[in-house]
């Protein structure tokens, strides 16, 4: 305590404040602190909630690609195999290209 009250008060002597005056400085310091820890505690909070946000929206990301890796990949089946029937359809002469083989 008397560190703390030469930090404040430089040109006094920690013994020249009286008991309630200390008392009350004690319990200002005690209310301080308490508030401190509670800011503390809702930025933890708040912290954990973005930290929680951020590996959903991570989550949900990869399953965006994979899905969009799939329908790519699909879209790339179905245009080779539309490739592969009008290679079909060049072999056949006589087939029209409206008419099914």
């Amino acid at each position: 305590v008397c560190n703390f009250l030469r930090s404040w008060f430089p040109n006094q002597s920690c013994f020249s404040f009286s008991p309630p005056q200390l008392e009350a400085l004690v319990a200002k310091h005690r209310e301080t602190y308490r508030r401190m820890l509670e800011q503390l505690l809702l930025a933890e909070k708040c912290h954990r909630r973005t930290v929680y946000e951020l590996e959903n929206e991570k989550h949900k990301h990869t399953d965006y690609m994979n899905k969009s890796d799939d329908f790519t990949n699909l879209l790339e089946q179905d245009r080779e195999r539309q490739h592969r029937r009008g290679q079909h359809l060049d072999l056949h002469p006589l087939a029209s290209p409206c008419q099914k083989v």
